[in-house]
């Protein structure tokens, strides 16, 4: 069982949850409600003002949250926490987060999204394209922690995964099948260089096996992949390619206001999308149900009105 995958790897440890917002929580709750054995709990956050609720836990809070790491055997650590400023070499225990977690004990499930724009998007796309035929659930940095989905593992066949940069900068696992749509620089704040916030959205193919898949840009392959060359089988989409109003799925014509979508980007997104439902043999014409009934995302790009 899944579950008992990661409760073994927790028992008997001494374990720290670093970040206490809504990951952090997801964690907590995990651990209460499987009754993990463990021999120490602590929560650890800049944030003074969190309620100290259990007994049983022990708390790290305030400015100097980050000094107590070294007096645990696991960390589990929440995207949103930088260790940009921590010799990572001198830090004993092992640290990991519910994105390693998941992909640790259950990779075949996962089809793994990441990218420096269009991610929420391209996530959503391949849900609804794949719910047409299979139980799918959405996850990660979209804003549902995983592990809320434990408990429905082996009932699901896909878990569409949203991976931010934060949570993918430690893992030393990879996704079944991976999804980078492009590379751009940001979250410099967070980063000491654009190249080790590269390094960290590499991790989505970096652990990936020849059974793998990675879905690629191929206009942006030398930015995307560096100096190292994934080992998984490759399927390069060059955006350039998609650049016209319509779409054609085996003679049936889609056109931008088909996909309920502005702007030309988002149908590289749905190629990259009906590209994995084809994998995962889901027939065309329910690829064609499941983007007609995609709606747009809030924040993005949309037509307010006509001057």
């Amino acid at each position: 069982m899944f579950k008992d995958s990661i409760n073994n790897f927790l028992k008997d440890k001494s374990i720290l949850i670093l970040g206490f917002g809504r990951e952090g929580r997801s964690t907590l709750n995990y651990i209460i409600k499987n009754k993990v054995k463990y021999s120490k709990l602590a929560i650890a956050d800049k944030n003074v003002n969190i309620d100290k609720e259990y007994e049983f836990v022990e708390y790290f809070l305030g400015d100097n949250y980050l000094d107590c790491i070294n007096q645990f055997d696991v960390i589990i650590k929440a995207p949103g926490i930088s260790l940009k400023n921590i010799d990572l070499k001198r830090i004993n225990a092992e640290i990991t987060s519910q994105a390693e977690l998941f992909l640790k004990f259950g990779k075949e499930k996962v089809i793994g999204v990441t990218g420096t724009k269009g991610k929420s998007t391209t996530t959503t796309m391949i849900y609804n394209i794949l719910s047409t035929k299979y139980k799918v659930e959405i996850v990660g940095n979209i804003g549902i922690p995983v592990l809320n989905f434990v408990d429905n593992f082996e009932e699901t066949d896909y878990f569409v995964y949203e991976f931010s940069s934060h949570q993918l900068e430690l893992i030393d696992a990879s996704p079944k099948i991976a999804v980078f749509l492009n590379l751009y620089q940001d979250h410099l704040d967070y980063y000491s260089s654009f190249e080790a916030y590269a390094n960290a959205k590499r991790n989505i193919y970096m652990h990936q096996t020849a059974d793998d898949i990675l879905i690629y840009n191929l206009d942006m392959e030398v930015k995307l992949f560096g100096k190292y060359l994934p080992i998984s089988k490759r399927v390069g989409i060059s955006q350039n390619e998609v650049m016209n109003n319509t779409i054609n799925i085996n003679g049936n014509i889609l056109s931008l206001s088909d996909l309920n979508l502005s702007g030309n980007h988002n149908k590289y997104n749905f190629i990259v999308a009906c590209t994995i439902a084809r994998m995962l043999n889901v027939e065309d014409e329910k690829i064609i149900e499941g983007i007609k009934g995609f709606k747009s995302l809030p924040h993005r790009l949309e037509k307010i009105r006509r001057i």
